[in-house]
C-alpha cells in the first residue's frame, strides 16, 4: 500500500461523465415543518408590521417585499447546493410577500377571503398543471434542474398567498376566531401525518396540501400572538412577535447548517425528464467522479478544502468492494474534495464505476513505484 498525493494525477471532466448532483432543496423532515412554520408565522407578523403598524399600505409593503423575494430567488436559483440561510430567507420572503398580497387583493381590492381565495387556487392549480406537463420531477426533495426549480419558487409562492386568504376566511368570515382555527388547521395536519403513514395517499398530493395548510397556521398563529384583545389576540404586537420569530428562524437555521456541515445531504442521479427518460441539464453542483477508498484513511468524513493536500491508503486498486468504507467525491470546477461514508450513498451507490480508467491506472503505477 501507498501513500498518493492527488496533484499528482489530476482529471479533467466533462459535464456529459456526471452521475450526480449536489442537492438544492432540503429533505421533508420535522425539521423543515418545524421551520416553515416559524416562516410563514413570521411572513404573516412581518408584513402586517410594515403594512399595519408602520403604515406603510399593502401595495407598497407588497413591492417591497417582491422586490426582496426576487433577489433572494436570485441568489437560490444561482446557488449550486443547498444553503439552508437562502432558503428559508426565500421562504420566509413569499411568506411576507403573499401576506400583504392576500391583503392587496382581499382587502385593498375589495374581492373578498372567499374570492381571493379562488383566485390564488386557480392560479396554484394552473402551476402544478404547467409543472407536470413540463415532465420535471414532482417530488421535491428530488428537484435538480432550473426550470424545476423555477416551478417549485413559483408554486410555493402562490400556495402561501393561498394560505393567507384561507387563514383569513376561517378567522373571520366563518367567525371561529385566531385561535380556534390554529386548532383546526392543527387537528388537520395531524390527519395528514396518519394518512401519509397509515394510507396510500400520494405523497406529494399530501405535501402541497401540508404545504398549503401550514400557511394559515402560520397565519392564525401569528395573529392570535400579536392581535389586541378584543380582536381575540394575546397582544404582544407585530414588532415583539416578528423579533422573536426572527430569533427562533436564525436559531434553527444555525443548527441545520451546523448539522449539514458535518453530516452533508446526499447528492442526487443526475436529473432527466419525467416521461421521456432524457438527461437534463442538472441546476446544482456535478459530482462527475466518486473513490471508493477501503484503507483507513488519513482523514475523517467532511469537507476538504485544498485538493492537492489529500493523502490516503490505497489498498488493492482502491476500487472494488467498498462495503463500509470511504469515498472521495471530486469536484473539479471548484478544485475541492469532500470526503464522505459509502453508506451516505444509500440506493445511488455505484460511484466506483464512474473512475475515469486512466485516473485508476495512474494511482495503480504510482503504488507500484512506491511498493
Amino acid at each position: 500500500m501507498c501513500a498518493t498525493a492527488y496533484n499528482s494525477a489530476r482529471p479533467t471532466w466533462s459535464d456529459s461523465s456526471a452521475r450526480l448532483v449536489m442537492r438544492k432543496l432540503p429533505h421533508v423532515t420535522v425539521l423543515f415543518w418545524v421551520l416553515k412554520i416559524i416562516a410563514t408565522t413570521l411572513g404573516e407578523t412581518g408584513g402586517d408590521l410594515l403594512a399595519q403598524t408602520m403604515h406603510v399600505g399593502y401595495l407598497v409593503s407588497t413591492v417591497i417585499f417582491f422586490a426582496l423575494f426576487l433577489a433572494a430567488v436570485v441568489f437560490q436559483l444561482k446557488a449550486r447546493r443547498f444553503h439552508p440561510a437562502i432558503f428559508w430567507t426565500v421562504i420566509a420572503l413569499t411568506s411576507t410577500a403573499g401576506t400583504t398580497l392576500s391583503d392587496l387583493m382581499n382587502r385593498t381590492g375589495g374581492i373578498g377571503y372567499t374570492g381571493g381565495a379562488l383566485i390564488l387556487t386557480t392560479g396554484l392549480a394552473i402551476v402544478f398543471v404547467i409543472w407536470w406537463r413540463s415532465g420535471q420531477t414532482l417530488d421535491v426533495e428530488n428537484v435538480a434542474t432550473f426550470r424545476g426549480e423555477q416551478l417549485y419558487w413559483i408554486a410555493i409562492l402562490f400556495s402561501n398567498s393561498l394560505g393567507t386568504s384561507t387563514g383569513d376566511f376561517l378567522a373571520d368570515s366563518l367567525g371561529i376566531g385566531f385561535r380556534d382555527s390554529a386548532l383546526i388547521l392543527s387537528a388537520i395536519m395531524l390527519a395528514l401525518l396518519v394518512a401519509h403513514y397509515f394510507t396510500r395517499i400520494n405523497g406529494m398530493v399530501l405535501f402541497w396540501i401540508a404545504f398549503v395548510l401550514t400557511r394559515p397556521l402560520g397565519a392564525t398563529a401569528g395573529d392570535f400572538l400579536s392581535k389586541p384583545l378584543d380582536h381575540g389576540g394575546l397582544n404582544l404586537g407585530t414588532m415583539w412577535t416578528s423579533a422573536a420569530l426572527v430569533v427562533m428562524l436564525v436559531g434553527l437555521v444555525a443548527y441545520q447548517t451546523i448539522r449539514i456541515s458535518r453530516h452533508p445531504l446526499d447528492p442526487l442521479p443526475a436529473p432527466v425528464h419525467r416521461r421521456t427518460g432524457e438527461p437534463q441539464q442538472p441546476n446544482g453542483e456535478l459530482v462527475p467522479q466518486g473513490i471508493c477508498v477501503h484503507a483507513e484513511p488519513a482523514w475523517t468524513p467532511g469537507e476538504v478544502d485544498d485538493l492537492d493536500s489529500v493523502q490516503c491508503q490505497f489498498g488493492h486498486h482502491g476500487l472494488t468492494s467498498c462495503g463500509e468504507d470511504f469515498v472521495l467525491l471530486l469536484f473539479p470546477d471548484t478544485r475541492r474534495v469532500e470526503v464522505r461514508e459509502m453508506a451516505t450513498f444509500g440506493p445511488v451507490g455505484g460511484v466506483d464505476d464512474a473512475v475515469d480508467e486512466s485516473w485508476t491506472s495512474r494511482h495503480e503505477r504510482a503504488g507500484e513505484g512506491d511498493g
